[in-house]
């Protein structure tokens, strides 16, 4: 990490553009100012188009205003007003406060109403707005204004942020139309020196055919920033070093022109380079020459900014913050649309409530830490305060795509964002009867989403669907599958319970049995089933049997005896039924009301502990100790001694419990032999 106290002025801004006072460290685009300022003298309204990281803001602040201010334009002469502003969410409003500068229009003004209601007010009541302020300031004869739109590819990009719901539109605005109207009206004003000009990336252009007026003004004043030749490469890397007093070795110099080549995104990765070298530098001791040493140190092109952002993510104070700042970084990238990485800009409220936790106070002390001067990677510059309407913006696309940490949360936000959408999807269609609540895998993975990304209503505002819905379905699912998996384990639990009743019935019936309840069951039975018809028919038969006819009598008599014995059998049978019958209807009277008490007292907590061993925290708990205890039983195992000592505890204990199980069979066998007996 490189700290130290600053001795000089690093004559590198990093990733932000150039500011206008650094003036005297921008080298290489003299051809390209001159080029400018013809241009604009020509038609008043100057595009200053070019990809990303292509320097035009930097050309228009060190380039063309100080030009300007040195009379480089014969026909206007020397004097001028500059408003420069950025869009941003409301665009005439940021026009109406760069007009209203202190020292741009006005100065001085002591008034109730703030000067900026007051030159808004101008500017909504009619598209000549920006002229009847310029008049109405009364500057000075031969003084000229001019207006600077920097990245008015703002316009496009914050449109969704003024939709309520904060979803893409595609109509372009009132208020972005009139704004347009304003800058076209300003600059076709022959009898009015108002100059107006644009600076927007290349890949906005057809999103100007949007606008009526607005392409042919751009074909007419478009200058389309060029590539800077090796040469001019060369001198914008010299020529700040000589001038912040210091020297750079030739082979650096020439390592550092290889390594930006030709393509003009690298030049911000190469501002940015070139301030962390010069910062090593310095916190050698600012000796002798820029060497080879310091760039590699930083770790070159390649590795500068990722090592840079790490720094800044490693001064985080707390584990909170780190979070804050990972889901802040998240919202702010879109892959969506671009394997590369786009920029999302969304406002400080927005984003306080996307977070979730912590305050926004901690919000601010994250955007803070990476927005300050030696950094810039974040939108709006640091003298700016931070309120809750503030755009928050990542400086430069070039950090989504070289920062490795972004890179993977931007790509992890990605499979959010299908994800979200898939069960806003699933959810939608449930709702109509087209799909079934989910069940695992599907289920399981969601629940591990949410419980790890922990979404808010704000953040799915930026993927659509109904949220809530969403959320609804998720719980529903899960509830379902719980209640399945809570009735398995409950089923389970009360096979084994059930043996209270089963053992106790049974125990009581062996001893009913031989206590002689099935006895008087007999008895019973016989009142049915008389018993003593056999010894009754045997008596009357010999009292009768006279003679050989009553002998005949007794032989029929005798036959009725069979009917009597089965009799008998019939009695014995009832009764055994109804021994055995009266235990089985307590058995399953004591099974049912017994399973509803077991239910009311169990099946909660049973409920309670499925919910919480489906959490991902838990599961990944229990992995830790297993895997713990698995290491503990690995390295017992590495000792020789230990694993036979391991082998034959192992043996002891595996007899012991044949051993204690067959003893228990052999006493629960006998056990029920006393009983019959």
């Amino acid at each position: 990490m490189i700290t130290g106290v600053t001795a000089k002025q690093n004559p590198f801004p990093g990733l932000r553009p150039f500011r206008e006072d650094e003036e005297r460290f921008f080298f290489g685009r003299e051809r390209q100012v001159d080029t400018m300022v013809n241009k604009l003298a020509s038609t008043r309204f100057l595009a200053v188009v070019g990809t990303s990281g292509s320097g035009k803001s930097s050309l228009v602040n060190c380039g063309l205003r100080p030009a300007l201010h040195r009379g480089l334009m014969a026909s206007a002469g020397p004097a001028w007003r500059m408003a420069q502003f950025r869009p941003g969410v409301d665009p005439i409003h940021s026009l109406a406060e760069a007009l209203a500068a202190e020292g741009v229009l006005y100065s001085g003004h002591k008034e109730d109403v703030p000067i900026e209601e007051i030159v808004e007010t101008y500017l909504r009541g009619s598209r000549k707005g920006v002229v009847e302020t310029f008049r109405k300031a009364r500057l000075p004869e031969g003084t000229n204004l001019l207006v600077v739109a920097d990245q008015f590819e703002e316009l496009f990009r914050y449109q969704k942020l003024g939709t309520p719901d904060g979803k893409e539109q595609y109509s372009i605005s009132e208020t972005a139309i009139a704004f347009v109207n304003l800058l076209l009206e300003a600059s076709a004003q022959p009898d009015c020196p108002i100059y107006v000009v644009i600076t927007m990336r290349s890949d906005f252009l057809g999103d100007c055919s949007q606008f009526y007026g607005l392409p042919e003004a751009i074909n007419e004043g478009q200058y389309l920033v060029p590539r800077m030749t090796r040469d001019e490469r060369r001198a914008s890397i010299a020529g700040p070093v000589s001038v912040g007093g210091a020297k750079i070795n030739p082979v650096l110099l020439t390592r550092l022109v290889n390594d930006v080549g030709d393509n003009p995104d690298q030049l911000s990765i190469l501002q940015h380079a070139l301030n962390r070298t010069w910062a090593c530098w310095e916190f050698h001791g600012a000796e002798g020459e820029l060497e080879l040493e310091h760039y590699a140190e930083i770790g070159t092109m390649s590795e500068a900014l990722n090592q840079h952002a790490n720094e800044a993510f490693g001064q985080l104070e707390t584990p909170e913050r780190a979070k804050i700042c990972e889901k802040l970084f998240k919202a702010l990238t879109d892959l969506g649309t671009d394997p590369r990485g786009v920029r999302r800009p969304l406002k400080l409220a927005t984003l306080s409530e996307i977070v979730g936790t912590g305050s926004e106070e901690d919000v601010k002390a994250v955007i803070e830490l990476f927005r300050e001067p030696s950094r810039a990677f974040l939108m709006p510059p640091a003298p700016e305060p931070l309120e809750p309407e503030k755009v928050i913006d990542i400086s430069h696309e070039s950090l989504m795509r070289v920062w490795e940490r972004l890179r993977r949360w931007a790509e992890d936000e990605a499979n959010s964002a299908r994800r979200y959408r898939r069960l806003a999807e699933t959810a939608a269609l449930e709702k109509t009867g087209k799909a079934r609540l989910w069940g695992d895998p599907d289920l399981q993975l969601a629940l591990d989403w949410q419980e790890e990304q922990a979404p808010t209503p704000t953040w799915a505002n930026l993927y659509g669907g109904d949220f809530e819905s969403a959320t609804a379905f998720l719980e529903k699912s899960r509830s379902e599958r719980d209640h399945e998996l809570a009735e398995v384990v409950f089923e389970r639990r009360w096979s084994w319970a059930r043996l209270v009743i089963i053992l106790p019935t049974v125990g009581f019936a062996l001893w009913s049995w031989d206590a002689g309840y099935l006895d008087w069951l007999l008895k019973w039975a016989q009142l049915v089933f008389p018993k003593n018809l056999k010894a009754t028919l045997a008596a009357e038969g010999l009292q009768q049997a006279q003679t050989v006819a009553a002998l005949r009598d007794l032989g029929k008599s005798l036959s009725d005896l069979n009917r009597g014995a089965a009799a008998h059998g019939s009695a014995f049978l009832l009764a055994l039924t109804c021994f055995l019958g009266s235990y089985f209807l307590s058995y399953f009277a004591l099974a049912y009301f017994g399973k509803l008490v077991f239910r009311r007292l169990a099946f909660a907590k049973i409920l309670h502990k499925v919910a919480i061993s489906s959490s991902k925290a838990v599961r990944e708990q229990k992995l830790a100790e297993q895997a713990q205890a698995l290491a503990e039983q690995a390295q017992a195992l590495a000792d020789p001694v230990d694993t036979l000592q391991m082998a034959y505890a192992s043996f002891w204990r595996r007899l012991g419990a044949y051993v204690l199980a067959l003893g228990l069979f052999i006493v629960g066998l006998v056990t029920f032999f006393v009983g019959l007996a």
